[in-house]
Protein backbone atom coordinates (compact mmCIF):
# COMPACT_ATOMS: atom_id res chain seq x y z
CA UNK A 1 0.00 0.00 0.00
CA UNK A 2 1.28 3.45 -1.27
CA UNK A 3 1.31 6.92 1.46
CA UNK A 4 1.28 10.27 -0.07
CA UNK A 5 2.74 12.70 2.54
CA UNK A 6 0.96 16.23 2.14
CA UNK A 7 3.53 18.32 3.19
CA UNK A 8 3.23 21.46 1.77
CA UNK A 9 6.12 24.26 2.23
CA UNK A 10 3.30 26.87 1.91
CA UNK A 11 -0.02 26.95 3.14
CA UNK A 12 -1.70 27.75 -0.41
CA UNK A 13 -5.30 27.28 -0.15
CA UNK A 14 -6.54 24.70 -2.97
CA UNK A 15 -2.90 22.22 -2.37
CA UNK A 16 -4.77 19.25 -1.92
CA UNK A 17 -8.46 18.66 -3.82
CA UNK A 18 -11.02 16.41 -3.63
CA UNK A 19 -10.18 15.02 -6.90
CA UNK A 20 -6.89 13.91 -5.35
CA UNK A 21 -8.40 12.98 -2.58
CA UNK A 22 -11.00 10.48 -4.34
CA UNK A 23 -8.10 9.77 -6.81
CA UNK A 24 -6.27 7.95 -3.77
CA UNK A 25 -9.09 6.08 -2.54
CA UNK A 26 -9.34 4.60 -5.94
CA UNK A 27 -5.52 3.72 -5.98
CA UNK A 28 -5.35 2.25 -1.97
CA UNK A 29 -2.92 4.97 -1.65
CA UNK A 30 -3.11 6.45 2.10
CA UNK A 31 -2.82 9.89 2.93
CA UNK A 32 -0.52 11.38 6.01
CA UNK A 33 -1.36 14.58 6.35
CA UNK A 34 1.59 17.11 7.79
CA UNK A 35 0.82 20.23 9.90
CA UNK A 36 -2.62 19.74 10.09
CA UNK A 37 -3.30 22.79 12.43
CA UNK A 38 -1.61 25.14 9.82
CA UNK A 39 1.69 25.91 12.05
CA UNK A 40 -0.70 27.32 14.75
CA UNK A 41 -2.95 29.30 11.85
CA UNK A 42 -5.92 26.74 12.84
CA UNK A 43 -5.59 27.00 16.22
CA UNK A 44 -7.11 30.77 16.05
CA UNK A 45 -4.76 31.61 19.00
CA UNK A 46 -3.08 34.45 16.99
CA UNK A 47 -4.74 37.62 15.81
CA UNK A 48 -4.01 39.68 12.10
CA UNK A 49 -1.40 42.17 14.00
CA UNK A 50 0.74 39.19 15.87
CA UNK A 51 3.87 39.55 14.47
CA UNK A 52 6.15 36.35 14.75
CA UNK A 53 9.59 36.96 16.90
CA UNK A 54 12.74 36.67 14.36
CA UNK A 55 13.70 32.76 15.78
CA UNK A 56 9.91 31.52 14.54
CA UNK A 57 10.54 29.30 11.59
CA UNK A 58 7.41 31.12 10.43
CA UNK A 59 8.99 34.88 10.38
CA UNK A 60 11.49 33.58 7.97
CA UNK A 61 12.22 31.76 4.42
CA UNK A 62 9.14 30.26 2.35
CA UNK A 63 6.84 30.82 5.11
CA UNK A 64 7.46 34.74 5.72
CA UNK A 65 4.81 36.13 3.26
CA UNK A 66 2.09 33.51 4.66
CA UNK A 67 2.20 34.69 8.09
CA UNK A 68 2.65 38.33 7.53
CA UNK A 69 1.13 41.00 5.60
CA UNK A 70 -1.99 41.31 3.77
CA UNK A 71 -1.76 37.10 2.90
CA UNK A 72 -1.35 36.67 7.11
CA UNK A 73 -4.63 39.16 7.47
CA UNK A 74 -6.66 36.94 4.53
CA UNK A 75 -5.79 33.66 6.53
CA UNK A 76 -6.78 35.25 10.31
CA UNK A 77 -10.12 36.37 8.35
CA UNK A 78 -10.94 33.15 7.17
CA UNK A 79 -9.94 31.68 10.51
CA UNK A 80 -12.04 34.16 12.41
CA UNK A 81 -14.98 32.43 10.09
CA UNK A 82 -14.23 29.08 11.31
CA UNK A 83 -14.01 29.82 14.56
CA UNK A 84 -17.58 30.87 14.42
CA UNK A 85 -18.27 27.67 13.07
CA UNK A 86 -16.60 25.69 15.50
CA UNK A 87 -18.35 27.09 18.30
CA UNK A 88 -21.53 26.37 16.87
CA UNK A 89 -20.85 23.12 17.28
CA UNK A 90 -19.38 22.86 20.16
CA UNK A 91 -15.83 22.65 18.95
CA UNK A 92 -12.36 24.55 19.13
CA UNK A 93 -11.30 25.67 15.83
CA UNK A 94 -8.30 23.17 16.09
CA UNK A 95 -10.60 20.32 17.17
CA UNK A 96 -12.82 20.86 14.13
CA UNK A 97 -9.87 21.21 11.30
CA UNK A 98 -8.16 18.19 13.19
CA UNK A 99 -12.04 16.63 12.98
CA UNK A 100 -12.26 17.41 8.87
CA UNK A 101 -8.98 15.89 8.15
CA UNK A 102 -10.04 12.65 10.25
CA UNK A 103 -13.33 12.55 8.44
CA UNK A 104 -10.97 12.23 5.31
CA UNK A 105 -11.35 8.69 4.42
CA UNK A 106 -8.03 8.47 3.11
CA UNK A 107 -6.10 10.61 5.46
CA UNK A 108 -3.82 8.67 7.98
Amino acid sequence: RALLLLSPDRLTPGIFSRRCAHRCREHGVGILAHSVLGKGLCTGKHSADHIFPDDDERSKGGYAKDFSGDRWRAFCAATDKLKVIASRRGYTCAELAVGWVRQQRVCR
